[in-house]
């Protein structure tokens, strides 16, 4: 399946998070792939887990939590774990308003503290995931 790649800018709450969506009209469902550490560049080819969801027909929405500001001046910012769900909780009501991924199956796949911000967003918008996918994260700081 040749997917087609298009950067993101998604609202949330005040500043604009950036993405990059790769999609086709024949996909399966939706890998929500957040990046709550550091700053990945998005224009690289995918981390290994998001080419896999790809072959295996899934779109994936890579999208940076944190701006680059965020990043550069407060080296704690990807442990404030209400800030990272609000900021899930607008990527995924975004793509619930684009026509070609409305209606796919949404899952979550993150790493690091972006699962405990998944976990907190599934547990506020049960209906919106069909499922997480935490890759080696922070599950115990979803009560802090």
């Amino acid at each position: 399946m040749k997917l087609r790649h298009t950067p993101l800018s998604i609202p949330a709450n005040g500043v604009w998070l950036d993405g990059m969506l790769a999609h086709a009209p024949d996909v399966r469902a939706l890998a929500l792939c957040l990046h709550s550490q550091g700053y990945p560049p998005l224009e690289q080819p995918g981390r290994p887990v998001e080419l896999a969801l790809q072959a295996a027909g899934f779109a994936t929405m890579t999208v940076n939590l944190l701006t680059r500001q965020e990043v550069q001046r407060d080296p704690d910012a990807s442990f404030n774990i209400p800030r990272l769900t609000e900021r899930v909780l607008a990527a995924a009501e975004w793509t619930a308003h684009q026509p070609p991924l409305t209606g796919l199956p949404l899952a979550l796949v993150v790493g690091d503290t972006g699962c405990a911000a998944a976990i907190r967003a599934a547990v506020r918008a049960p209906e919106a995931f069909t499922a997480i996918a935490c890759l080696g994260g922070r599950a115990d700081l979803a009560g802090a």
